[in-house]
Protein backbone atom coordinates (compact mmCIF):
# COMPACT_ATOMS: atom_id res chain seq x y z
CA UNK A 1 0.00 0.00 0.00
CA UNK A 2 1.45 3.36 -1.06
CA UNK A 3 1.72 5.92 1.74
CA UNK A 4 0.57 9.43 0.89
CA UNK A 5 3.09 11.25 3.05
CA UNK A 6 5.84 8.95 1.76
CA UNK A 7 5.02 9.95 -1.79
CA UNK A 8 4.83 13.65 -1.04
CA UNK A 9 8.15 13.80 0.77
CA UNK A 10 9.76 11.68 -1.91
CA UNK A 11 8.41 13.81 -4.74
CA UNK A 12 9.31 17.20 -3.30
CA UNK A 13 12.75 16.40 -1.89
CA UNK A 14 13.78 14.36 -4.91
CA UNK A 15 12.88 17.22 -7.22
CA UNK A 16 14.85 19.59 -5.02
CA UNK A 17 17.91 17.33 -5.00
CA UNK A 18 17.82 17.12 -8.80
CA UNK A 19 17.41 20.90 -8.96
CA UNK A 20 20.50 21.40 -6.81
CA UNK A 21 22.47 18.99 -8.95
CA UNK A 22 21.42 20.93 -12.04
CA UNK A 23 22.23 24.47 -10.83
CA UNK A 24 24.95 23.97 -8.20
CA UNK A 25 27.92 21.78 -7.42
CA UNK A 26 27.10 20.07 -4.12
CA UNK A 27 29.72 17.90 -2.45
CA UNK A 28 29.15 14.24 -1.66
CA UNK A 29 28.50 14.81 2.03
CA UNK A 30 25.67 17.22 1.18
CA UNK A 31 24.06 14.63 -1.12
CA UNK A 32 24.22 11.97 1.61
CA UNK A 33 22.49 14.33 4.02
CA UNK A 34 19.69 14.97 1.54
CA UNK A 35 19.24 11.26 0.95
CA UNK A 36 19.21 10.66 4.70
CA UNK A 37 16.44 13.21 5.16
CA UNK A 38 14.38 11.56 2.41
CA UNK A 39 14.94 8.14 4.02
CA UNK A 40 13.86 9.46 7.42
CA UNK A 41 10.74 10.80 5.77
CA UNK A 42 10.05 7.32 4.45
CA UNK A 43 10.49 5.71 7.84
CA UNK A 44 8.33 8.11 9.79
CA UNK A 45 5.61 8.74 7.24
CA UNK A 46 2.21 8.41 8.77
CA UNK A 47 0.29 5.34 7.65
CA UNK A 48 -2.77 6.33 5.64
CA UNK A 49 -5.35 4.10 4.05
CA UNK A 50 -6.00 5.21 0.46
CA UNK A 51 -7.57 1.99 -0.88
CA UNK A 52 -10.36 3.60 -2.89
CA UNK A 53 -8.27 6.25 -4.68
CA UNK A 54 -5.36 3.85 -5.16
CA UNK A 55 -7.55 1.17 -6.73
CA UNK A 56 -9.19 3.68 -9.05
CA UNK A 57 -5.82 5.05 -10.26
CA UNK A 58 -4.40 1.55 -10.65
CA UNK A 59 -7.40 0.44 -12.68
CA UNK A 60 -7.10 3.56 -14.85
CA UNK A 61 -3.41 2.84 -15.49
CA UNK A 62 -4.30 -0.70 -16.58
CA UNK A 63 -6.55 0.73 -19.29
CA UNK A 64 -3.84 3.12 -20.49
CA UNK A 65 -1.29 0.27 -20.77
CA UNK A 66 -3.25 -1.18 -23.65
CA UNK A 67 -3.05 2.12 -25.61
CA UNK A 68 0.72 2.75 -25.43
CA UNK A 69 2.70 1.70 -28.57
CA UNK A 70 5.04 -1.21 -27.91
CA UNK A 71 8.75 -0.27 -27.76
CA UNK A 72 8.13 3.42 -27.17
CA UNK A 73 9.67 5.74 -24.56
CA UNK A 74 6.90 7.46 -22.64
CA UNK A 75 6.90 10.72 -20.73
CA UNK A 76 3.93 11.26 -18.36
CA UNK A 77 3.15 14.93 -17.94
CA UNK A 78 1.56 16.39 -14.85
CA UNK A 79 -2.20 16.57 -15.40
CA UNK A 80 -3.65 20.07 -15.22
CA UNK A 81 -6.99 21.44 -14.09
CA UNK A 82 -9.76 22.88 -16.29
CA UNK A 83 -7.85 26.21 -16.55
CA UNK A 84 -4.62 24.54 -17.65
CA UNK A 85 -2.88 24.93 -14.28
CA UNK A 86 -1.13 22.00 -12.61
CA UNK A 87 -2.44 21.26 -9.14
CA UNK A 88 -0.84 19.29 -6.32
CA UNK A 89 -3.19 16.42 -7.06
CA UNK A 90 -2.20 16.58 -10.77
CA UNK A 91 1.46 16.03 -9.80
CA UNK A 92 0.46 13.24 -7.43
CA UNK A 93 -1.65 11.54 -10.11
CA UNK A 94 1.17 11.72 -12.71
CA UNK A 95 3.65 10.18 -10.27
CA UNK A 96 1.22 7.40 -9.35
CA UNK A 97 0.45 6.70 -13.01
CA UNK A 98 4.18 6.56 -13.84
CA UNK A 99 4.80 4.12 -10.99
CA UNK A 100 2.07 1.71 -12.08
CA UNK A 101 2.92 1.90 -15.80
CA UNK A 102 6.65 1.31 -15.19
CA UNK A 103 5.92 -2.33 -14.29
CA UNK A 104 5.53 -3.24 -17.97
CA UNK A 105 8.42 -4.32 -20.23
CA UNK A 106 6.52 -3.42 -23.42
CA UNK A 107 7.68 0.21 -23.25
CA UNK A 108 9.88 2.49 -21.16
CA UNK A 109 8.67 5.18 -18.75
CA UNK A 110 11.27 7.99 -18.72
CA UNK A 111 12.23 10.01 -15.67
CA UNK A 112 9.88 12.93 -15.10
CA UNK A 113 12.18 14.91 -12.82
CA UNK A 114 14.59 16.18 -15.48
CA UNK A 115 11.78 17.67 -17.60
CA UNK A 116 9.96 19.03 -14.58
CA UNK A 117 13.11 20.75 -13.36
CA UNK A 118 13.48 22.37 -16.78
CA UNK A 119 9.85 23.54 -16.75
CA UNK A 120 10.15 24.86 -13.19
CA UNK A 121 13.39 26.63 -14.04
CA UNK A 122 11.83 28.23 -17.13
CA UNK A 123 8.67 28.96 -15.10
CA UNK A 124 6.53 26.97 -17.55
CA UNK A 125 3.11 25.36 -17.03
CA UNK A 126 2.04 22.52 -19.28
CA UNK A 127 -1.22 23.46 -20.99
CA UNK A 128 -1.74 20.31 -23.04
CA UNK A 129 -0.08 21.76 -26.16
CA UNK A 130 3.50 20.78 -26.99
CA UNK A 131 5.30 23.71 -28.60
CA UNK A 132 8.52 23.38 -30.56
CA UNK A 133 10.79 24.31 -27.64
CA UNK A 134 9.16 21.90 -25.21
CA UNK A 135 9.14 19.13 -27.83
CA UNK A 136 12.90 19.53 -28.34
CA UNK A 137 13.53 19.46 -24.59
CA UNK A 138 11.41 16.34 -24.02
CA UNK A 139 13.28 14.55 -26.81
CA UNK A 140 16.74 15.82 -25.86
CA UNK A 141 16.55 15.60 -22.05
CA UNK A 142 14.17 12.70 -21.45
CA UNK A 143 14.60 10.82 -24.73
CA UNK A 144 10.81 10.34 -25.05
CA UNK A 145 8.86 9.90 -28.27
CA UNK A 146 5.40 9.45 -26.63
CA UNK A 147 3.79 11.81 -24.13
CA UNK A 148 0.72 11.23 -21.92
CA UNK A 149 -1.10 14.44 -21.01
CA UNK A 150 -4.45 15.06 -19.39
CA UNK A 151 -6.79 17.06 -17.19
CA UNK A 152 -8.37 16.49 -13.79
CA UNK A 153 -11.69 18.22 -13.26
CA UNK A 154 -13.23 18.24 -9.82
CA UNK A 155 -17.02 18.39 -9.61
CA UNK A 156 -19.24 18.26 -6.54
CA UNK A 157 -19.74 14.48 -6.64
CA UNK A 158 -17.36 13.35 -9.36
CA UNK A 159 -13.61 13.56 -10.07
CA UNK A 160 -13.13 13.35 -13.84
CA UNK A 161 -9.73 12.33 -15.26
CA UNK A 162 -9.02 12.45 -19.01
CA UNK A 163 -5.76 11.48 -20.70
CA UNK A 164 -4.34 11.65 -24.23
CA UNK A 165 -1.51 9.58 -25.68
CA UNK A 166 0.32 11.55 -28.42
CA UNK A 167 3.61 11.65 -30.30
CA UNK A 168 6.14 14.15 -28.98
CA UNK A 169 7.45 15.43 -32.31
CA UNK A 170 4.18 16.31 -34.09
CA UNK A 171 1.59 16.07 -31.23
CA UNK A 172 -0.39 13.43 -33.12
CA UNK A 173 -3.00 11.93 -30.75
CA UNK A 174 -2.78 8.14 -30.83
CA UNK A 175 -5.51 7.46 -28.28
CA UNK A 176 -7.47 9.02 -25.43
CA UNK A 177 -9.30 7.71 -22.38
CA UNK A 178 -11.03 8.90 -19.24
CA UNK A 179 -12.34 7.73 -15.91
CA UNK A 180 -14.80 8.98 -13.33
CA UNK A 181 -14.05 8.58 -9.65
CA UNK A 182 -16.85 9.04 -7.20
CA UNK A 183 -15.99 11.82 -4.80
CA UNK A 184 -16.78 9.99 -1.57
CA UNK A 185 -15.85 11.43 1.79
CA UNK A 186 -12.79 9.20 1.84
CA UNK A 187 -11.64 10.38 -1.61
CA UNK A 188 -12.37 14.05 -0.79
CA UNK A 189 -10.49 13.73 2.48
CA UNK A 190 -7.54 12.15 0.69
CA UNK A 191 -7.41 14.93 -1.90
CA UNK A 192 -7.64 17.60 0.81
CA UNK A 193 -4.94 15.86 2.78
CA UNK A 194 -2.72 15.82 -0.28
CA UNK A 195 -3.15 19.56 -0.77
CA UNK A 196 -2.58 20.43 2.91
CA UNK A 197 0.35 18.11 3.28
CA UNK A 198 2.05 19.33 0.15
CA UNK A 199 1.52 22.96 1.17
CA UNK A 200 3.09 22.30 4.55
CA UNK A 201 5.96 20.38 3.02
CA UNK A 202 6.43 23.18 0.53
CA UNK A 203 6.95 25.68 3.38
CA UNK A 204 9.25 23.26 5.19
CA UNK A 205 11.16 22.75 1.99
CA UNK A 206 11.61 26.49 1.52
CA UNK A 207 13.14 26.70 4.98
CA UNK A 208 15.34 23.74 4.21
CA UNK A 209 16.32 25.32 0.90
CA UNK A 210 17.30 28.47 2.76
CA UNK A 211 19.50 26.46 5.14
CA UNK A 212 21.07 24.50 2.28
CA UNK A 213 21.77 27.67 0.31
CA UNK A 214 23.29 29.23 3.41
CA UNK A 215 25.53 26.22 3.97
CA UNK A 216 26.54 26.21 0.30
CA UNK A 217 27.41 29.92 0.57
CA UNK A 218 29.45 29.26 3.72
CA UNK A 219 31.26 26.45 1.94
CA UNK A 220 31.94 28.77 -0.97
CA UNK A 221 33.34 31.44 1.35
CA UNK A 222 35.50 28.88 3.14
CA UNK A 223 36.78 27.63 -0.18
CA UNK A 224 37.58 31.19 -1.31
CA UNK A 225 39.37 31.92 1.98
CA UNK A 226 41.35 28.69 1.75
CA UNK A 227 42.23 29.41 -1.87
CA UNK A 228 43.31 32.95 -0.98
CA UNK A 229 45.43 31.72 1.93
CA UNK A 230 46.97 29.08 -0.31
CA UNK A 231 47.69 31.74 -2.94
CA UNK A 232 49.34 34.03 -0.37
CA UNK A 233 51.38 31.15 1.00
CA UNK A 234 52.63 30.18 -2.46
CA UNK A 235 53.37 33.80 -3.33
CA UNK A 236 55.36 34.15 -0.11
CA UNK A 237 57.32 30.99 -0.94
CA UNK A 238 58.00 32.27 -4.45
CA UNK A 239 59.12 35.65 -3.09
CA UNK A 240 61.51 33.95 -0.67
CA UNK A 241 62.88 31.78 -3.45
CA UNK A 242 63.18 34.84 -5.69
CA UNK A 243 65.08 36.74 -2.97
CA UNK A 244 67.49 33.84 -2.50
CA UNK A 245 68.12 33.57 -6.23
CA UNK A 246 68.67 37.33 -6.50
CA UNK A 247 71.27 37.16 -3.73
CA UNK A 248 73.05 34.32 -5.51
CA UNK A 249 72.95 36.19 -8.82
CA UNK A 250 74.25 39.39 -7.19
CA UNK A 251 77.11 37.45 -5.63
CA UNK A 252 77.92 35.87 -9.01
CA UNK A 253 77.64 39.30 -10.63
CA UNK A 254 80.09 40.85 -8.15
CA UNK A 255 82.52 37.96 -8.63
CA UNK A 256 82.30 38.44 -12.38
CA UNK A 257 82.81 42.22 -12.15
CA UNK A 258 85.82 41.76 -9.88
CA UNK A 259 87.41 39.53 -12.51
CA UNK A 260 87.91 42.65 -14.70
CA UNK A 261 90.55 45.32 -14.26
CA UNK A 262 89.77 48.07 -11.74
CA UNK A 263 89.08 50.67 -14.43
CA UNK A 264 86.62 48.40 -16.23
CA UNK A 265 84.90 47.43 -12.96
CA UNK A 266 83.68 51.01 -12.44
CA UNK A 267 82.20 51.15 -15.92
CA UNK A 268 80.44 47.79 -15.55
CA UNK A 269 79.03 48.77 -12.15
CA UNK A 270 77.74 52.02 -13.66
CA UNK A 271 75.94 50.07 -16.38
CA UNK A 272 74.42 47.70 -13.80
CA UNK A 273 73.26 50.64 -11.66
CA UNK A 274 71.62 52.24 -14.67
CA UNK A 275 69.66 49.04 -15.26
CA UNK A 276 68.49 48.95 -11.65
CA UNK A 277 67.36 52.61 -11.73
CA UNK A 278 65.38 52.58 -14.93
CA UNK A 279 65.06 49.86 -17.55
CA UNK A 280 64.25 52.33 -20.31
CA UNK A 281 67.11 54.63 -19.33
CA UNK A 282 69.30 51.58 -19.01
CA UNK A 283 68.54 50.47 -22.54
CA UNK A 284 69.20 53.94 -23.98
CA UNK A 285 72.29 54.70 -21.91
CA UNK A 286 73.68 51.23 -22.36
CA UNK A 287 73.29 51.37 -26.11
CA UNK A 288 75.00 54.77 -26.18
CA UNK A 289 77.79 53.52 -23.95
CA UNK A 290 78.25 50.40 -26.02
CA UNK A 291 78.40 52.48 -29.20
CA UNK A 292 80.89 54.86 -27.57
CA UNK A 293 83.00 51.98 -26.31
CA UNK A 294 82.96 50.38 -29.74
CA UNK A 295 84.18 53.64 -31.32
CA UNK A 296 86.82 54.02 -28.62
CA UNK A 297 87.86 50.42 -29.09
CA UNK A 298 88.11 50.87 -32.84
CA UNK A 299 90.16 54.03 -32.37
CA UNK A 300 92.49 52.42 -29.84
CA UNK A 301 92.75 49.32 -31.99
CA UNK A 302 93.86 51.48 -34.92
CA UNK A 303 96.35 53.33 -32.71
CA UNK A 304 97.67 50.02 -31.44
CA UNK A 305 97.94 48.78 -35.00
CA UNK A 306 99.92 51.88 -35.96
CA UNK A 307 102.12 51.45 -32.88
CA UNK A 308 102.81 47.88 -33.85
CA UNK A 309 103.74 49.03 -37.34
CA UNK A 310 106.04 51.67 -35.86
CA UNK A 311 107.43 49.08 -33.47
CA UNK A 312 108.23 46.86 -36.43
CA UNK A 313 109.85 49.80 -38.20
CA UNK A 314 111.78 50.70 -35.06
CA UNK A 315 112.94 47.13 -34.81
CA UNK A 316 114.17 47.41 -38.36
CA UNK A 317 115.88 50.73 -37.55
CA UNK A 318 117.39 49.24 -34.41
CA UNK A 319 118.72 46.43 -36.53
CA UNK A 320 120.21 48.93 -38.97
CA UNK A 321 121.65 50.97 -36.12
CA UNK A 322 123.15 47.86 -34.64
CA UNK A 323 124.76 47.10 -37.96
CA UNK A 324 125.97 50.70 -38.15
CA UNK A 325 127.41 50.47 -34.67
CA UNK A 326 129.23 47.38 -35.71
CA UNK A 327 130.72 49.30 -38.64
CA UNK A 328 131.50 52.20 -36.32
CA UNK A 329 133.24 49.85 -34.02
CA UNK A 330 135.30 48.80 -36.98
CA UNK A 331 135.97 52.44 -37.67
CA UNK A 332 137.04 52.93 -34.07
CA UNK A 333 139.53 50.17 -34.61
CA UNK A 334 140.82 51.92 -37.76
CA UNK A 335 141.04 55.22 -35.86
CA UNK A 336 144.03 53.87 -33.94
CA UNK A 337 145.85 53.56 -37.27
CA UNK A 338 145.64 57.28 -37.93
CA UNK A 339 148.59 59.52 -37.06
CA UNK A 340 148.97 63.29 -36.97
CA UNK A 341 150.60 64.59 -40.14
CA UNK A 342 148.84 62.15 -42.46
CA UNK A 343 147.41 63.63 -45.62
CA UNK A 344 143.83 63.44 -46.75
CA UNK A 345 144.73 60.69 -49.20
CA UNK A 346 146.45 58.69 -46.44
CA UNK A 347 143.35 58.89 -44.27
CA UNK A 348 141.05 57.94 -47.14
CA UNK A 349 143.22 54.96 -47.88
CA UNK A 350 142.91 53.72 -44.30
CA UNK A 351 139.23 54.60 -43.70
CA UNK A 352 137.85 53.65 -47.09
CA UNK A 353 135.01 55.13 -49.12
CA UNK A 354 132.97 56.06 -46.03
CA UNK A 355 135.45 58.85 -45.27
CA UNK A 356 134.11 62.27 -46.30
CA UNK A 357 136.27 65.38 -46.68
CA UNK A 358 134.90 68.89 -47.39
CA UNK A 359 138.19 70.77 -47.74
CA UNK A 360 138.56 71.64 -44.05
CA UNK A 361 136.93 68.88 -42.03
CA UNK A 362 136.66 65.18 -42.44
CA UNK A 363 133.88 62.91 -41.19
CA UNK A 364 133.76 59.19 -40.64
CA UNK A 365 130.87 57.72 -38.69
CA UNK A 366 130.78 59.27 -35.22
CA UNK A 367 134.18 60.85 -35.58
CA UNK A 368 135.27 64.23 -36.98
CA UNK A 369 138.77 64.85 -38.31
CA UNK A 370 140.39 68.33 -38.37
CA UNK A 371 142.84 69.09 -41.20
CA UNK A 372 145.18 72.02 -41.78
CA UNK A 373 146.46 72.38 -45.36
CA UNK A 374 145.11 68.86 -46.05
CA UNK A 375 147.18 67.53 -43.15
CA UNK A 376 145.50 65.70 -40.25
CA UNK A 377 146.02 67.51 -36.95
CA UNK A 378 143.17 66.27 -34.65
CA UNK A 379 140.30 63.75 -34.25
CA UNK A 380 137.24 63.91 -31.88
CA UNK A 381 134.16 61.85 -31.13
CA UNK A 382 130.81 63.47 -31.75
CA UNK A 383 128.86 63.74 -28.52
CA UNK A 384 131.86 63.98 -26.21
CA UNK A 385 131.44 66.48 -23.41
CA UNK A 386 134.05 69.18 -22.77
CA UNK A 387 134.38 72.45 -20.83
CA UNK A 388 134.43 75.74 -22.71
CA UNK A 389 134.95 78.92 -20.74
CA UNK A 390 133.78 77.22 -17.62
CA UNK A 391 130.56 75.86 -19.23
CA UNK A 392 129.81 72.32 -20.33
CA UNK A 393 129.69 71.81 -24.11
CA UNK A 394 129.25 68.94 -26.55
CA UNK A 395 131.30 68.15 -29.63
CA UNK A 396 129.10 68.50 -32.72
CA UNK A 397 131.47 69.42 -35.58
CA UNK A 398 135.07 70.24 -36.55
CA UNK A 399 134.80 73.71 -35.03
CA UNK A 400 134.04 72.22 -31.60
CA UNK A 401 136.72 69.57 -32.08
CA UNK A 402 139.37 72.27 -32.86
CA UNK A 403 138.83 73.75 -29.39
CA UNK A 404 141.85 73.39 -27.16
CA UNK A 405 139.73 71.91 -24.32
CA UNK A 406 138.67 68.90 -26.43
CA UNK A 407 140.80 65.79 -26.08
CA UNK A 408 142.63 64.73 -29.28
CA UNK A 409 142.08 61.06 -30.04
CA UNK A 410 145.06 60.89 -32.51
CA UNK A 411 148.53 60.30 -31.26
CA UNK A 412 151.74 61.63 -32.80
Amino acid sequence: MLKLENFLMNNILLNFVCFLFTLYRINYSMVKRLILIISVGFLFAEEKDMDVLTKEIQAYSDSIKLLIPIGSSVYIAEHSDFNGKTSYFGKYFADQLAEYLSNSDQYKIVDRNSIQIYMDYENLQYSGVIDHRMSDQIEEIAGADIIITGTITEFEKILKITSEIATVRDSYVIADTECLIKKTDEVAKTIALIMLKVEKDKNDLKEYQKNVYQEIEEQRKRFINEAENFRKEKISELEDEYTKRIKVLLAQQNDYIESFESGDQKLIKKIVNLKEDNNTLYSLELNNMIAKLEDEFEEKFQVLKNLRTKQENISTIDSDIEKLHQKIDKVSGKLSLLKMGMTVDDVRYIMGDRFIYNGICGNFGKYVLVFSNRTLIKACKIGDIYTQFGDTAIVNDCHDCDDMEVNNLIKY
